[in-house]
């Protein structure tokens, strides 16, 4: 079982972390920020097929494309109670999203 914990995961031209098919790592209070500028924009998590992490207590924000990106399978319910998940943008009014592929 795979950890990645107290970590500052910043400025990667790709997203932050990916997460890819049968894994279950858990993902605890990370700072994941400025990730998905490169090239193509990327989310700043980026969790795909049968994967299925927990995340619980980051704070995700700046990235290039949406804060986390999830397949249309994945029970994303948690991960906006159990997270601090930026707006996409600096408008005020804007609400934190979490996009399925």
């Amino acid at each position: 079982e795979s950890v990645i914990q107290a970590s500052d995961i910043a400025d990667n031209p790709g997203a932050g972390i990916i997460l890819r098919e049968d894994s279950h790592p858990h993902i605890d209070h990370n700072f994941i920020r400025h990730n998905g500028h490169g090239p193509t924009m990327e989310p700043g998590v980026l969790i795909e097929g049968s994967s299925s992490p927990t995340l619980f207590g980051n704070i995700i924000e700046e990235s290039g494309a949406e804060q986390i990106r999830v397949p249309p399978s994945f029970a994303s319910g948690t991960l906006l109670t159990d997270n601090i998940i930026a707006p996409q943008t600096r408008d005020k009014k804007a609400h934190p999203k979490v996009k399925t592929q």
